[in-house]
């Protein structure tokens, strides 16, 4: 691929990934969901994580723990989580879901998965296929 190619698909890559964001936040605020990304992001990594614990997003997200632990305190402000003794170890908080996190997280996956299908309507599945394991190898060559 030469370099302007290269450029067209960075910018192909760009609006797609814009136009995914913006169309998320739309449905988000249609559904009275008003956290930011980071937060829905933080949230998402303690819903799919056992034991979880401040050190443990902050490593999976790659943030540093100082914006992890702002975020986390405005979640707890919320009642969207709440930190335990750890089970495992008694240096360590424990980060779960409350009941109403729990259910955030239901409407959130929802509100996902519908601006996905939107997005991939009408492209044939195997298209659809090719496409995640490309995109999955550039993501890969972007972090080694």
């Amino acid at each position: 691929m030469d370099m302007n190619q290269t450029h067209i698909f960075g910018e192909s890559l760009f609006r797609l990934l814009h136009a995914y964001k913006r169309a998320l936040r739309e449905n988000f605020t249609a559904v009275g969901i008003e956290l930011t990304v980071s937060h829905i992001r933080v949230l998402k990594r303690i819903a799919g994580m056992p034991q979880c614990t401040a050190q443990a997003v902050a490593a999976g997200m790659q943030i540093d723990k100082g914006r992890i632990a702002r975020l986390m305190k405005e979640l707890e402000t919320e009642h969207l989580i709440e930190k335990r003794h750890h089970p495992e170890d008694s240096r360590s908080r424990q980060i779960t879901l409350t009941h109403q996190g729990r259910t955030l997280i239901e409407r959130i996956n929802t509100v996902e998965a519908e601006t996905s299908e939107y997005m991939v309507a009408g492209i044939d599945k195997e298209q659809l296929m090719t496409c995640a394991h490309i995109i999955n190898d550039m993501v890969k060559n972007l972090e080694t």
